[in-house]
């Protein structure tokens, strides 16, 4: 049977959701990062080119295979 714990902040309270919000920020960083670089002409084009996509994509495959924890319904995952 699964149990909803109690929301705080339109977010489930339990530990399994705590590295969410780290991990779009991250992203974005890292995304500013390739645009930083190559501005500054410190990345090529082709690099560039390569990089943004490469990051949209490991974003989208670790929010995949994170998944949704036992303890929450799907409504808030």
């Amino acid at each position: 049977m699964v149990t909803k714990r109690k929301m705080s902040g339109g977010m489930c309270s339990c530990p399994c959701h705590k590295g969410k919000k780290f991990g779009k920020g991250l992203f974005l960083v890292l995304l500013g990062l390739v645009f930083l670089l190559n501005n500054l002409e410190r990345l090529s084009d082709k690099a560039t080119d390569i990089l943004w996509p490469l990051l949209v994509l490991l974003f989208g495959l670790g929010l995949l295979v994170k998944g949704c924890c036992k303890c929450c319904s799907d409504a808030y995952c």
